[in-house]
């Protein structure tokens, strides 16, 4: 039994009447697992490897006319389920069968973990804390049918004796607040995280944990292959892998250090070949990442609102075949299919922030869904943006889920080498639950002379620009490529200086293609429609000549 409890009330919230408030309900939420018991510093006691038991948590659902999540303050303070209404479909991972693993290999705080799932707080050790499994105190902090915000808090004072000896922070006395909150009307939920000291100066970690699967259908979570981490950085750092296979996945980086790589393979959850650490390198300084899933173009992103606070990035996954392949009722297969991505007060695990007597630090995590759109590179608490480009064509993408006070138009430019604008397209953004905007330009149409021009995609916000990206495309001219052209006998007849295997492409101004033809011959008869202005492309060895005629006679 999967999440019945769970499963049946997030599929009667999604097929309920939309509700332009925001409501509270208590619920209970049954879980699996192989059966265990814990000793009283939640250090594991007893455990089955064949035995599959039972539990029921106490769990709390916040929901609104688009979003419903879950919340379980007494197993960690978690956030086990955000579901998008108008997709109907799940965003966090949550495990049909929990196994503890590595137990006693002195790895994790308590010498044992065991994963279930979704958004949650980690501190004051790394690699999970001292408090997944431990229940969080609770508290409504505003109640009424425009927001609610639960608060879910632990001071930490737990010492486990028998806790691996990396583990040495102590008991630090810090005070952790993990406040939920959710509005009408939005299609996202906030959590607002503070560090309370009220004591001695203190070396800690924080970390949220984020297990991720967007896009899943109730109750069967999981990533596909074809997801990727949309994470705006350059370069990562390799942290443990087994076999060291993840020295060399991507290009090193020529800065001193051999574990320092492009972000490029790392991204794509189908290269990852086994479980492993990295790192953003140095940190993360955008404030937003996520993951889409390729398979049905669905994402979930973080969005923070200081991310100097948090500039550690942490990713992990089990591997992509291991994920998939794994038995979850086999004690022996712990390895499941979700990606896990962290964000940290340091840059990577035991390495201490510090915090100082009665100091208090506080941010706010936003986590927002995306639908359609295969890129984010930008992206606020209102709009994602993203754009693809490659030789042929440019897309953009705005993904506005509601209207609010602020319009946005998709924009692109397109420059000369003198800084002249020879092209322009705008195109606006329309608030959309289900679909972004777009703005497709086929490159080959725009019968650009010979050169190198700037294309520039922009989001403009109420007129004014808020975000652009640029790269250089190259339009050649070299008489290999230049035929002359006659008309003979109603044919548009090109002949080369040689033969040699080439594409011709004939399309009309408003970029739609009329006429294609691959031949090795030196002589190549188009037909044409009528008289007109039209753009020819010719195509050898992937390099593309364009150039704008003109018929006059038919």
């Amino acid at each position: 039994m999967r999440f019945n409890l769970l499963y049946s009330f997030i599929l009667l919230c999604t097929l309920g009447s939309v509700q332009a408030q925001v409501v509270q309900r208590d619920t209970l939420i049954e879980w699996s697992h192989f059966d265990y018991s814990m000793n009283a510093d939640y250090g594991l006691d007893s455990y089955s490897d064949s035995d599959i038991v039972t539990s029921t948590f106490d769990g709390i659902v916040l929901e609104n006319e688009y979003v419903k999540i879950c919340l379980i303050p007494e197993f960690g303070a978690r956030i086990i389920s955000y579901v998008y209404k108008p997709t109907g479909k799940e965003q966090l991972y949550q495990n049909p069968v929990g196994v503890p693993y590595q137990i006693g290999s002195g790895i994790f705080y308590h010498d044992w973990l065991m994963v279930y799932g979704g958004i949650f707080p980690t501190f004051p050790e790394p690699e999970h804390g001292k408090y997944w499994n431990v229940p969080w105190n609770e508290s409504i902090i505003e109640s009424s049918s425009d927001v609610i915000t639960i608060s879910m808090s632990l001071k930490d004072e737990l010492d486990n004796p028998r806790c691996p000896g990396q583990y040495n922070k102590g008991v630090t006395g810090i005070t952790c607040y993990y406040e939920v909150t959710l509005e009408a009307g939005k299609p996202y939920f906030t959590v607002d995280v503070r560090l309370e000291n009220d004591g001695s100066p203190s070396r800690y970690e924080y970390w949220t944990c984020l297990t991720l699967a967007p896009g899943s259908e109730i109750g069967n979570t999981f990533t596909p292959s074809n997801s990727e981490m949309i994470v705006p950085i350059d370069r990562y750092q390799v942290g443990w892998n087994p076999g060291n296979w993840l020295n060399g996945l991507d290009e090193v980086v020529q800065s001193g250090n051999p574990r320092v790589q492009v972000y490029d393979k790392l991204a794509h959850l189908s290269e990852w070949e086994d479980q492993g650490i990295a790192y953003a390198y140095p940190t993360l300084t955008k404030d937003f990442y996520g993951v889409i899933n390729h398979d049905n173009e669905q994402g979930v992103f973080r969005i923070s609102s200081d991310q100097l606070t948090t500039p550690g990035l942490k990713f992990w996954t089990w591997g992509d075949e291991q994920g998939l392949a794994a038995d979850p009722n086999n004690f022996e297969e712990e390895e499941r299919a979700y990606i896990e991505l962290w964000s940290g007060t340091s840059q990577e695990f035991f390495e201490d922030a510090n915090l100082a007597a009665d100091q208090t630090i506080q941010w706010t995590e936003t986590y927002w869904p995306t639908v359609g759109i295969p890129m984010v590179s930008f992206m606020t608490e209102e709009i994602a943006f993203g754009a693809l480009q490659n030789e042929q064509a440019l897309d953009i993408y705005g993904f506005q889920p509601v209207a609010t006070n602020s319009t946005y138009q998709l924009q692109v430019s397109v420059r000369n080498e003198q800084g002249l604008e020879v092209y322009h397209k705008e195109e606006d953004v329309s608030p959309d639950l289900l679909q972004p905007s777009q703005l497709n330009i086929d490159l080959e149409s725009l019968a650009l002379d010979f050169g190198t021009f700037t294309i520039t995609s922009v989001l403009l916000q109420d007129g004014q620009e808020v975000h652009s990206e640029s790269f250089e495309y190259e339009v050649l001219g070299d008489a290999l490529f230049d035929p002359q052209i006659r008309l003979s006998n109603g044919l548009l007849e090109l002949t080369f200086q040689n033969e040699r295997p080439r594409t011709v492409q004939l399309h009309d101004l408003m970029g739609r293609k009329l006429m294609s033809l691959s031949a090795n011959d030196r002589t190549i008869a188009l037909e044409y429609p009528q008289y007109g202005i039209y753009v020819l492309n010719v195509i050898v060895d992937g390099t593309r000549w364009s150039k704008k005629i003109q018929v006059l006679d038919r």
